[in-house]
């Protein structure tokens, strides 16, 4: 029979079974061909008909199976991919954080590389323009004024926060009362900045914790600022100390 010959062995198997036929094992094509057709109830209509939805059946389970191995290997494959985005989105935030972090403490060793070179600028300068020590000045309120002591505050190169902690320990060392600090710090300042803080309301513009809040708001540096002030501040006092040497 030719729709036998052409079926594959797994349906011919079924077909015998779903006919009541005992098939064992090691029967070959031919004779589970033969064994089919030569039972007692064999019709080869109805057996062509069940022969064919055998074999429909097991392609459906076939192509169901085919879609399903399909499916589970997409989503592994999204699975995958997911997890390697995931990766890589932690790998590349945790390289801008650290980037970020090194950019922080780099910004800070510039920092304070540049207000300690200024800070030294700014001594040197005072100690060759008028030297004064703390022990010939007596505990009174001072008569040197300060602008006789301390170079003048120069925004194009001096870091104002520097200069005012040079202001304030001055302050301290000739005795200058909280109240007459204002009046010594504006000689020490360029005209534009005095008035500045001129247009300030009077009460406010004589306490100086409020003038140096306004100070500090108003010549406030740029990371870029500080490494100009840097190099200009390190060759200034490499250029001072060979003069004194």
């Amino acid at each position: 029979m030719a729709y036998l010959a052409r079926s594959k062995k797994e349906d011919l198997v079924v077909l015998a079974e779903e006919l009541g036929l005992t098939v064992k094992k090691e029967l070959k094509v031919k004779q589970l061909h033969k064994l089919i057709t030569e039972s007692s109830s064999y019709d080869e209509e109805f057996t062509r008909e069940l022969l064919g939805s055998i074999k429909e059946e097991r392609e459906k389970k076939e192509q169901r199976e085919k879609e399903e191995r399909e499916q589970k290997e997409h989503r592994e494959k999204e699975e995958r991919e997911k997890k390697e985005q995931q990766r890589e989105k932690k790998e590349q935030h945790e390289k801008e954080e650290r980037e970020k972090k090194e950019e922080r403490e780099e910004r800070e060793r510039e920092r304070a590389r540049a207000f300690e070179l200024q800070k030294l600028e700014l001594e040197v300068r005072a100690a060759s323009a008028h030297p004064v020590e703390s022990r010939h000045i007596p505990d009174q309120p001072a008569k040197i004024r300060m602008h006789d002591v301390m170079p003048r505050f120069n925004p194009k190169e001096d870091d104002v926060s520097l200069f005012l902690v040079l202001f304030e320990r001055q302050a301290r060392i000739m005795n200058i009362p909280a109240e007459n600090q204002v009046a010594q710090l504006i000689s020490l300042l360029p005209p534009d900045t005095v008035q500045l803080i001129a247009k300030e309301p009077e009460e406010d513009a004589k306490k100086y914790e409020y003038v140096k809040a306004l100070l500090l708001q108003r010549f406030k540096l740029s990371a870029e600022k500080f490494r100009q002030l840097f190099n200009k501040s390190l060759l200034k006092v490499l250029g001072m100390i060979f003069i004194m040497n």
